[in-house]
């Protein structure tokens, strides 16, 4: 099995909201940030103390590597943790940590293209709990989360086999520095399996959008009858689906919508701000498109 998954669900929605990505995003390099390294850290702290009952806030001042970088667990980080740690230990249920859960029979696809890895999943008689730590600065909503609903989806499908029963859904989303308290979101099993109908759809036309995509468009700028239409239908630009995209830097849907908002001479743009942002409607399609 491959080690990247094309689907996966922490990109979902990306994949889901621009069917188009994945082939305009094929053999893009994918980078790594501090950031990045550092909730790698956090994630591993808190599977080991879960694991092994320990305390995030005793690692204060150690070290975790992490692509061969030192991340050192800082008072913030430990503090974050923790908390996470705390919410865990308090939900009743079997509990599974830094759980691989497969959902490629679910999207119609081979085995080695859909699969990802959660947080923490907790089962509770027939209610499941996907709860999923964010050490971000930036509020992510559990409702309807579309990487949480994949990895229920996933899991619910292999329980069901096995002959659990799961009536009941609850997303968690723990994000210290964000929120004071975990935010949560429920569903019933039957909503679930009507959502999963749109990740199919989405999957099916992310293939279609791949069997049609032609890598030489991008020589002549995507200029061509059919790289146009190829763009207008797979390709839908936003905030949601371009903030963490590796095409985005050469993305045709997201040049075009720039280009339309911001004229490329410093005169123009002094007259669109000017003219045309006293106007509420501009000004909301403008803040709209900031992201």
């Amino acid at each position: 099995m491959t080690a990247h998954s094309i689907y996966s669900a922490s990109a979902a929605g990306r994949w889901v909201n621009c069917v188009g990505s994945i082939a305009l995003a094929h053999g893009a390099p994918k980078g790594s940030s501090a950031s990045a390294r550092e909730g790698t850290a956090g994630h591993a702290l808190g599977e080991q103390c879960l694991r092994n009952n320990q305390e995030p806030l005793d690692f204060e001042g150690e070290v975790f590597e992490v692509e061969g970088q030192d991340i050192p667990i800082t008072d913030d980080l430990a503090h974050a943790v923790q908390k996470y740690v705390d919410y865990v230990r308090g939900i009743s249920g079997v509990k599974l940590y830094e759980v691989r859960v497969y959902y490629a029979r679910m999207l119609g696809v081979p085995d080695d293209e859909a699969f990802g890895t959660a947080d923490c999943i907790v089962v509770d008689g027939t209610t499941m709990h996907v709860i999923d730590l964010k050490l971000g600065r930036r509020y992510v909503d559990p409702a309807k989360n579309k990487q949480l609903m994949i990895y229920a989806a996933g899991e619910a499908d292999v329980l069901e086999s096995l002959g659990e029963t799961i009536e009941n859904i609850v997303l968690h989303i723990v994000q210290p520095r964000v929120t004071a308290a975990p935010q949560t979101y429920a569903m019933t099993r039957g909503e679930l399996a009507e959502v999963v109908q749109e990740f199919e759809q989405a999957v099916s036309r992310a293939e279609q959008a791949q069997l049609l995509f032609q890598p030489s468009w991008a020589a002549d700028g995507f200029s061509s009858t059919d790289a146009l239409n190829w763009i207008d239908l797979y390709l839908l630009d936003g905030e949601a689906q371009c903030q963490w995209c590796p095409a985005a830097s050469y993305c045709p849907r997201l040049r075009a919508t720039v280009d339309d908002f911001i004229p490329s001479a410093p005169e123009e743009f002094d007259m669109v701000s000017a003219l045309q942002l006293t106007d509420g409607a501009v000004i909301a399609d403008a803040l709209n498109k900031t992201p």
